[in-house]
């Protein structure tokens, strides 16, 4: 199975993220290959166990933008929902939604680690 099958069985919008990329499949892998560094750099759970929610919010931002434009609906539905709660203040409740949703983040790291 090729890395474009498997993101696809992930509900990765293969087609709405190539055409954002005017069909470049070259790129649009780059880009997924990426993703793991980016989640590092910018590690939501890190910040929200050290209560540094300013930079979550930051940091879930900038990562929901990415999986936006990737594709990546799964994990840009859930970095929203952590964004948006801690907007509101509503700090458990965004812990809660990133406890329950790092599962789908792992998932999604290892399918395009062996790659």
């Amino acid at each position: 199975m090729s890395l474009i099958e498997e993101l696809r069985e992930l509900g990765v919008n293969i087609e709405e993220a190539l055409h954002r990329l005017r069909g470049n499949e070259e790129l649009f892998e780059e880009l997924i290959l990426g993703i793991p560094e980016d989640v590092e750099d910018y590690d939501v759970g890190a910040c929200l166990e050290k209560g540094d929610y300013a930079n979550a919010s930051l940091h879930a931002h900038a990562l929901k933008g990415e999986m936006a434009n990737l594709g990546v609906i799964p994990l840009y539905a859930w970095y929203d929902a952590i964004n948006k709660l801690l907007k509101e203040d509503k700090i458990e409740e965004a812990k809660k939604v990133y406890a329950d949703g790092v599962g789908v983040l792992n998932t999604f790291l290892e399918c395009i680690g062996k790659y």
